[in-house]
């Protein structure tokens, strides 16, 4: 075996050597931690004294064969090649028997008490000086902490006696937490011809250095720092982090690998480690492996029955060895290899004592609940607190996956009915988090206890969100029918939940909030205030900052929603969802003040700001820490976004990675706000398959009931005029209308549906009942809408002649600039080209064309890019590209006046407009646009490059509209 950075220990050894076969007999201790190579050092330094002329007896000590008397001599007299017949070993055989019972432990007084005794010691020592006197003797013993007593009095007889012979005896022992023979180790250390040989860990190069023997090449700087960092320069596990390596050479790929493998090789090596220590050793790294962080002397003492001061010092043979570092496991591999060798009844019982001493010690609930799961313990008052405490804890750092086993073990742990219908109701809402079809077992044992017990109705509110989200809306109306009865004028905290939870309802499924009866009077009273109800039916309006602020955290979101969809000020509610993500953004939060507030800015109409929080927050992701479903939900939002902005790939990547989160059944009644965003989106995008195809995905019928389904009748309503069936779209947007008018939800920002209507009556012909639905449209709307005013307008234009189109179609492109949505602006565009182009304007209508194509480009559109590029006969007009070099020139070499000038040029404006826009004079247009065609290497007007248009953006102010 190769020994690295021992050449010092040889030397020493061989020293010793030398002055023993000058007549001067020597004995010396090889000590050092397990596994730091003491027997392959003595193998080496045996070879060596043979080379050199000695004779080499050598024994092995072991933990079975430590009670064998005389094991050891007799070890030493068989590889001497003493015949068995031989006084040696009839000295052994009748001192077996006479002294074994005897004798104490070496090197105290008395231990060879009367002349037989001697006369056994001196036949056996004599022996081995019979051997010396034919050429210098090596006696090597490894492993002497197992030497039986007997063999350890024969030793010591002889080392007394070795000064004036040929005699090397060489011991070796492991550094133990316990020294044993004590005696024995204090006599030899007083010889004179002693000295002592320690194995020190190997250093990072001597890691190197055996691994690029063992592996006969180079290896990466990495690769030797990584393994150092694992097995701290312990020779025996760095050979079998070396094993893995090779191992995994030999796989098909036939490469060393480039990082550290840590495989088999390495937990056997660990096992084996420990097992040739103490029992004792043992029971500690046990305790230390189950407690999975660092633990006081005092708590592994107590977990493994010994005193503090014996714990402490076996971490320190731990820590010394390698294996341990600051209390843990240097590598997850070693503390795995020594949990799944343990087994699993002293595995519970070590969990049991380790949640008991942590709880004693006052540690972290999630410390204490680990353990408690771990060891299934449910049987004492004080573990559900702690496992609700932990689940707590857990889920406002968002790892729901640590939640839930506490809640299951405090569950079944419940000692009345509340602890069980609280213990339930937290645990379906951390499974839904990761998972939300598994809560769907919950929610039916969770209502039966309501029903056995209504006045645990208010401990079950927290679970009203998820059975919404799975569309079971008589029961969320039953549990807070039975929630409201069991309030009361002492319930205040009670009353401010069923306010939140009245209002999710209302937000969810808006005809079912009326339903929700309170049979209770004292409860009746406490809402009896007079509140002014908002277009959501059930939601309230009026109430205080102290009564919204008193609604619990998974309820309170809501407030945002309400403030949009009500009666209150949108431009207020953006404002509040600004300073909502501005906190998410810099501090870890709860999502669902996240998902409330991104939706509120998509029905404020502002998508825009919506999609500047998700990418936002996407940096910021390591503090939102978001489990699945909750990720789905985000990506669903900014997905809505995006198809809101025109921005269609976006959209329909961001709701197919949504969906890729969870699987369509996972989403309740959601998936139909996912699978219409998709089919806008594809539908738009000329995608006509793939919108059939989400089209066939089943969708709950409680959908229907909910604002999402308005979302999808939108969106089906969008592929049936697409694909020609323009009564069954017309069916949908009337339906649309119908299910608003009930909700008192008719808002624009939720759906336009009778925009949607309008553009279909366009198809059908029908240009007198399209004017009629886009003029109602535009009554509706109010200062904030520019959005939908500016598509309103589009569509009223399209029924005018084209002499009449032009100025709608202009106040349309004005308000689209303002709003951010970039296809609607294409739309707009494109019809006011072509609208030149009939009024015989071809070069102005070029010019918009070439914008309108470069913009449906961006977004997606390929039906409406194509109705526009050169090879479209029904267009009429050829987008060219433009001339070489053309776009090369960046903005930064215009003026801003010139700036200014051009971007209004490219958009399709004349000089005079221009001017008039511009509050100058047309010649200084003029000039202007000279600079302009010299800078950017045009020589006319339809060859400035489209990119000096000004993008799409969203008014600062929404008392101004930006052009």
């Amino acid at each position: 075996m190769l020994l690295v950075e021992r050449d010092e220990q040889l030397t020493r050894l061989g020293e010793a050597f030398r002055a023993c076969t000058d007549g001067r007999g020597q004995v010396t201790l090889v000590s050092g931690p397990v596994g730091s190579g003491k027997t392959a050092l003595l193998l080496a330094f045996a070879r060596q004294a043979v080379h050199d002329g000695a004779r080499v007896v050598g024994a092995g000590g072991s933990r079975a064969e430590s009670k064998f008397p005389f094991g050891i001599i007799g070890q030493l007299l068989h590889d001497a090649g003493l015949a068995p017949n031989s006084d040696a070993y009839a000295a052994v055989l009748k001192a077996r028997c006479a002294l074994a019972g005897s004798l104490g432990d070496p090197g105290s007084d008395g231990s060879v008490d009367d002349q037989v005794h001697l006369q056994y010691l001196q036949t056996i020592s004599g022996a081995f000086a019979t051997l010396a006197s034919e050429q210098p003797l090596v006696i090597a013993v490894d492993d002497l902490h197992y030497a039986d007593l007997p063999s350890l009095h024969c030793l010591l007889y002889l080392i007394r006696r070795l000064r004036s012979t040929r005699i090397m005896v060489v011991l070796s022992e492991s550094t133990r937490a316990q020294p044993t023979h004590v005696l024995f180790r204090t006599d030899i250390l007083s010889q004179p011809h002693f000295s002592r040989v320690s194995l020190a860990p190997l250093s990072r190069r001597g890691v190197n250095q055996l691994i690029e023997a063992s592996l006969e090449q180079p290896t990466a700087p990495e690769l030797a720092t990584a393994c150092f960092d694992v097995s701290a320069g312990n020779p025996m596990l760095t050979r079998a982090l070396i094993d893995d390596q090779v191992r995994a050479a030999r796989e098909p790929d036939g490469q060393h690998p480039a990082e550290l493998r840590i495989d088999d090789a390495f937990e056997q090596a660990v096992l084996s480690f420990l097992y040739r220590h103490d029992p004792l050793v043992l029971a500690v790294a046990q305790a230390v492996a189950v407690l999975g962080e660092p633990g006081s002397p005092q708590v592994l003492a107590r977990m493994v029955d010994i005193v503090p001061e014996t714990a402490a010092q076996i971490l320190r043979v731990l820590e010394g060895s390698g294996l341990l570092s600051t209390g843990r496991f240097r590598h997850p591999r070693a503390r795995r290899a020594l949990l799944n060798h343990l087994p699993a009844a002293e595995r519970r019982a070590l969990h049991r004592k380790a949640a008991e001493l942590l709880q004693e010690n006052g540690a972290a609930p999630g410390s204490v609940a680990d353990h408690l799961v771990e060891a299934a313990y449910d049987d004492a008052a004080w573990v559900v607190p702690v496992l609700r405490d932990a689940a707590r804890h857990a889920l406002a750092d968002s790892r729901p996956e640590h939640a839930s086993a506490p809640l299951r073990l405090a569950l079944r742990a419940a000692r009345d009915d509340r602890q069980r219908v609280a213990a339930r109701t937290a645990l379906i809402g951390a499974e839904w988090q990761t998972n939300p079809l598994m809560v769907t077992r919950h929610l039916g044992d969770l209502l039966s206890g309501v029903r056995a017990d209504p006045a645990h109705a208010g401990d079950a509110l927290a679970a009203l969100p998820y059975l919404l989200w799975h569309g079971r809306v008589d029961e969320s109306v039953e549990l807070l029918t039975a929630a409201a009865d069991a309030s009361g004028p002492a319930h205040v905290e009670l009353a401010s939940e069923l306010r939140g939870a009245r209002q999710l309802l209302a937000s969810a499924f808006p005809a079912r909030a009326a339903s929700v009866v309170c049979q209770n009077p004292d409860a009746a009273t406490m809402s009896a205030a007079p509140r002014r109800r908002s277009p959501i039916r059930g939601v309230s309006e009026g109430s205080t900052c102290a009564e919204e602020t008193a609604i619990s955290a998974h309820l309170q979101p809501t407030t945002l929603l309400t403030a949009v969809l009500g009666n209150g000020s949108r431009a207020d509610a953006i404002g509040a969802a600004d300073h909502v993500l501005q906190r998410c953004s810099s501090q870890k939060t709860a999502p669902e003040p996240v998902a409330a507030a991104l939706l509120a800015l998509i029905y404020a109409d502002r998508p825009d700001r919506c999609l500047a929080w998700c990418d936002s927050l996407a940096v910021a992701r390591p503090t939102l820490n978001l489990p699945p479903a909750w990720q789905g939900v985000l990506k669903a939002i900014q997905a809505e976004g995006a198809l809101r902005l025109g921005n269609l790939t976006l959209a329909e990547r961001a709701a197919t990675e949504a969906l890729a989160i969870m699987p369509p059944a996972a989403w309740g009644f959601i998936i139909g706000g996912v699978l219409a965003t998709l089919i806008s989106a594809t539908t738009e995008m000329g995608a006509l398959d793939r919108a059939r195809e989400h089209l066939a995905t089943p969708v709950p019928q409680s959908l229907f009931s909910t604002p999402l389904g308005l979302h999808y009748l939108q969106a089906r309503g969008r592929y049936y005029r697409a694909t020609g069936r323009l009564q069954a779209a017309l069916t949908d947007f009337r339906s649309c209308g119908e299910l608003m008018s009930s909700w008192q939800l008719d808002l624009p920002t939720v759906v336009a549906w009778r925009l949607e209507a309008a553009r279909t009556y366009l198809a059908l012909g029908r240009a007198d009942h399209a004017v009629e639905l886009a003029r109602e449209q535009l009554r509706q709307l109010g200062p904030l809408d520019g959005r939908t005013r500016g598509a309103t307008m589009r569509t009223i234009a399209a029924t005018y002649a084209p002499e009449q189109r032009t100025a709608a179609l202009d106040e349309a492109v004005d308000l689209l600039h303002g709003t951010g949505d970039r296809l609607e602006l294409a739309h707009a565009l494109a019809d006011l080209g072509r609208t030149w182009q009939a009024l015989g304007q071809s070069g102005r209508a070029r010019l918009l064309i070439r914008r309108a194509h470069h913009i449906s480009v961006e977004c997606g559109a390929e039906p409406l890019s194509h109705s526009l590029s050169h090879d479209d006969p029904e267009a009429g007009l050829v987008v060219e590209a433009p001339k070489p070099g053309a776009g090369e020139v960046t903005l930064e070499l215009l003026s801003d006046a010139e700036r200014r000038v051009a971007a209004l040029a490219v958009q399709g404006y004349t000089n005079r407009e221009i001017a008039s826009k511009l509050y100058v004079t047309v010649s200084t247009v003029e000039q202007h646009l000279t600079r302009v065609y010299r800078k950017v290497n045009v020589k006319r007007r339809a060859d400035l490059p489209v990119g000096l248009a000004p993008p799409a953006t969203v008014q600062s102010d929404p008392g101004m509209r930006a052009c």
